[in-house]
């Protein structure tokens, strides 16, 4: 056996079996898979662009001079340059120009006659639709180099499952279609499948007696498998398209049920978001000291309270929720949107009667109240309010235009009096702005502040000073509870196979040949149906398919009605509402929605 040198190998010696090849025209007029291709040792130019620019100007000049005719079989004319495929033209890709192949001589003395092919040679399964030589051969002795190679699919996980696993057998087409015979990369798992379980409260353990997944028979057709990754840097790596239209067919040796069983009972809060917070407190510069003393008249403070509205957004207009059996005294809520601030100077008794006042008051919504100026307020703009003018009418309508209620409410000290409550070292840093605490009246303070929170009191709320009013009622103030009876979902086989074909896209036809009474649908061809076809001319030549259940429970209501109506004299309409309890209302009301409701539109038949 001879052997020759390619001048695109770097000087190693190849045998003469297989040669590196490229395909110049692969538009068969006969449809036989054959294309129109050289072997790379028969040039010496640097690029394929530049090789197949040259070879067709080559057979130009030969079949104008009458050396051949272009794709003839004939041994009188017969085209030097046709190759055949070595597969079944079943199982045959066939390559686009440019793209390289391997070319097999039955004889290696005569490469004139009966020569092969096999490919087109591809390095990366996303590069199917078209590549050429260049890179094609990455993964051979003819590499030229990838400054940037991709990555491998496996490395993203939002590949998962976009091309064929290694185990299957699969079909793949050059632009983002294949079928699979297998589907052992795309089934979860028994491991996942667990994981995924336990979130749905199903009986796991029944799952360890399942079959193995991959070991069932799969078939997968699909279509829009993937979208290119705009990222180029991670042009291997093709994202997984969750809306991609297929054709699924699953068969399962055993049948697999799911039933109910009763767990036990549960209690579920019935929890809202907190709507309004009354804060009280001491004023900056305040010396707590003064809550210790006895003397008569009593010293005035300067305090300040403030009913505000949480509306549950953040800056960016994000929703940001305070649900009620999450808000405690160290809730910070950034954002509120105040209905009444005021400042004000009384002694602790008094300040203890107006705070409980204003509370109470809004508590019972009793907002002419709230809008009265607090004792011991001065200066301008105090109290400020959070609405305009200021009066029962107008508060009113800012908690309407907020979509608030008023309830749930939550009552707390603010945070000068709150360290009080929550620490009692008075080294605390948070004790540095009161000049006057030492360490010798520190728990003298803290007491007088307790008790004097503990005065401020909502009835019905259990805490002192502070504590959640979820509703307006004293004997309704803490969260609803709702009992329920909780179930696992036991997973058991039974004996009998269960098998499943499943139709997946945005827009799902079912079409037979007989049915015309829509319209006669002409196929183009038989090569599919178009794009514009299916909008301009099958859509309207078609009805949408009707949800069962939903029209049962039309004709429930229609057949309720009809038997169980009466007339309140005889050629009169009928009562509208029905023994049975339906009304004529809801039976219109269901007719007006049975077209979206009823009819599936997506899904169409002719």
């Amino acid at each position: 056996m001879s052997t020759v040198t390619s001048n695109r190998s770097g000087g190693a010696q190849l045998n003469d079996i297989i040669y590196f090849g490229i395909c110049i025209d692969s538009n068969d007029p006969l449809r036989a898979g054959r294309i129109i291709a050289f072997d790379d040792v028969s040039f010496n130019a640097q690029s394929a662009a530049k090789d197949i620019a040259t070879k067709k100007e080559e057979r130009r000049a030969f079949i104008e001079a009458g050396e051949f005719i272009a794709w003839s079989s004939d041994p009188d004319t017969m085209d030097p340059d046709v190759h055949l495929p070595l597969l079944p033209l079943n199982l045959t890709t066939i390559p686009k120009e440019q793209e390289s192949i391997k070319i097999i001589y039955y004889n290696g003395e005569n490469q004139g006659q009966n020569k092969l092919y096999i490919g087109p040679d591809h390095s990366y399964p996303h590069l199917l639709e078209n590549e050429t030589e260049d890179t094609g051969r990455y993964h051979t002795s003819q590499a030229k180099g990838w400054d940037n190679p991709p990555l491998a699919v496996t490395q993203n996980p939002d590949s998962n499952g976009v091309f064929p696993n290694p185990k299957d057998i699969a079909i793949q087409g050059r632009n983002n279609t294949d079928i699979i015979l297998g589907m052992s990369d795309r089934l979860p798992s028994r491991k996942e499948e667990k994981n995924q379980n336990q979130v749905k409260s199903y009986n796991v353990k029944d799952l360890a007696e399942q079959p193995e997944i991959e070991d069932h028979p799969q078939i997968l057709i699909r279509a829009g498998k993937f979208i290119k990754n705009p990222n180029k840097k991670l042009s291997s790596q093709p994202l997984r398209n969750k809306e991609l239209s297929f054709v699924q067919i699953n068969h399962f040796p055993q049948t697999l049920k799911i039933t109910e069983e009763p767990k036990g009972q549960s209690v579920e809060l019935k929890d809202e978001k907190v709507q309004v917070i009354f804060e009280y407190d001491i004023q900056r510069g305040v010396d707590p000291i003064d809550f210790t003393s006895s003397t008569s008249p009593l010293p005035n403070i300067d305090f300040t309270m403030g009913l505000s509205l949480l509306p549950n957004m953040d800056r960016q207009g994000e929703t940001q929720s305070y649900m009620a059996s999450e808000v405690d005294l160290e809730t910070n809520f950034l954002f509120s949107d105040s209905i009444m601030i005021s400042n004000f100077t009384l002694n602790k008794d008094d300040a203890i009667k107006q705070i409980n006042h204003y509370l109470k008051n809004f508590d019972q919504h009793q907002f002419v109240e709230i809008c009265k100026t607090p004792s011991g307020t001065t200066g301008s703009n105090n109290p400020h309010y959070g609405f305009s003018p200021v009066n029962e009418t107008s508060l009113k309508k800012k908690l309407n235009t907020s979509g608030m209620k008023g309830h749930p409410l939550y009552f707390r000290p603010g945070p000068n009096l709150i360290n009080f409550l929550t620490k009692n070292d008075p080294s605390a840093p948070e004790f540095g702005i009161f000049g006057s605490l030492n360490s010798g009246n520190f728990n003298a303070v803290r007491d007088s502040i307790i008790k004097f929170t503990e005065e401020i009191q909502l009835e019905g709320v259990v805490q002192k000073g502070y504590g959640l009013a979820f509703t307006s009622k004293p004997d309704k103030r803490k969260i609803p509870t709702e009992s329920k009876e909780e179930v696992i979902r036991v997973v058991s086989f039974e004996e009998g196979q269960q098998g499943y074909v499943t139709v997946g896209s945005q827009n799902i036809y079912l079409l037979s040949h007989n049915s015309k009474e829509l319209g006669d649908i002409e196929l183009l061809n038989n090569y599919g149906i178009g794009q514009l076809q299916y909008v301009d001319d099958i859509d309207n030549k078609t009805n949408s398919l009707v949800r069962g259940e939903k029209l049962l429970e039309l004709l429930d209501l229609i057949v309720d009605f009809t038997v169980s109506h009466t007339h309140a004299f005889p050629g009169m309409a009928p009562v509208p509402t029905s023994h049975g309890g339906s009304t004529t209302q809801e039976i219109l009301n269901k007719l007006l929605k049975a077209r979206e409701e009823v009819l599936n539109k997506n899904i169409r038949i002719n």
